[in-house]
């Protein structure tokens, strides 16, 4: 919640450039306009989430680095997920993503 406030951007970003990479990079990579500032970080479970661990799991398992076959869903558990916005009163907060479509470019009803 914390980073996904505009309020904070530069703070999130000089973060981000402590590791030794250049400011401009860290900033370049927030850079897309068709994505807001909220949601690069939202915790929301989208199709890109799941599509991503997905290939994970078999690139892992086919590279032979895990010994079974694992679906994403053994993986990923959105209940903690969804208890932890609730808890902090968030569950509204973020829009999910539908498809790689962010909230923002979405039509309304």
């Amino acid at each position: 919640f914390y980073n996904s406030q505009e309020s904070h951007r530069e703070e999130v970003i000089q973060e981000g450039a402590r590791n030794g990479t250049p400011v401009d990079i860290v900033r370049r990579t927030y850079a897309n306009p068709s994505i807001s500032w909220k949601d690069y970080w939202t915790p929301l479970y989208d199709t890109l989430l799941w599509d991503q661990y997905r290939k994970s799991a078999k690139f892992a398992y086919d590279g032979g680095i895990i010994r079974r076959k694992i679906t994403a869903e053994e993986i990923l558990e959105p209940r903690f997920m969804k208890a932890g916005l609730a808890a902090l009163n968030l569950e509204n907060y973020w829009q999910p993503w539908i498809g790689d479509t962010p909230p923002q470019q979405q039509s309304s009803p």
